[in-house]
């Protein structure tokens, strides 16, 4: 329930439905899990509704393939967002692009759809443009590029966002975080 008073008129309240969001963790080599970690809680403290359906994927923990898990209240997101460990292997995120969209296409068509895509880097730049398959569906992927100093990231992580129909945040060196 998200109230929003319109004009002077304080009966008037507009309510969202519950949103259906798909968050993926990439934490690949090299990743800063700390500050993926830190925007995580910022989120969650500042957005986070009961009602949403959250489900992170996970690219760590599985060589190629994200461990999926659906989060049903603030302690399971608190939990999960701590057990986070950077992983020794480096991903292609297509396929795991692949399985959100098909996720997202079953959810409940009354409810917004949404990605949110957290990441320190992109393995592969000829990704950038895999975020498409979103767009084509009205769904926005979102980016957050969470790292300390790669500049060339900022590039690849705008274009993965734009190409995705979605808004882009760069939380350089954390920044974009407020404890």
């Amino acid at each position: 329930y998200l109230p929003f008073v319109l004009g002077r008129s304080p009966s008037v309240v507009v309510t969202s439905p519950p949103l259906t969001l798909a968050i993926i963790v990439n934490l690949s080599n090299g990743s800063d899990v700390d500050l993926i970690q830190d925007t995580l809680r910022a989120y969650f403290n500042s957005y986070y509704r009961p009602q949403d359906k959250v489900t992170f994927y996970v690219l760590g923990p599985q060589p190629n393939s994200a461990l999926v898990t659906a989060v049903s209240d603030q302690a399971a997101v608190t939990t999960l967002i701590e057990s986070l460990k950077r992983s020794p292997n480096f991903y292609s995120i297509t396929p795991t692009l692949k399985t959100v969209l098909s996720a997202l296409q079953a959810a409940d068509p009354s409810s917004p759809r949404q990605v949110m895509y957290v990441g320190s880097l992109l393995n592969n730049p000829q990704e950038v443009n895999a975020s498409s398959i979103f767009a084509g569906q009205h769904i926005p992927f979102n980016v957050v590029l969470v790292q300390r100093f790669r500049p060339q990231e900022v590039a690849q992580h705008k274009a993965l966002a734009t190409f995705g129909g979605g808004l882009f945040a760069n939380n350089e060196a954390g920044n974009g975080v407020s404890s």
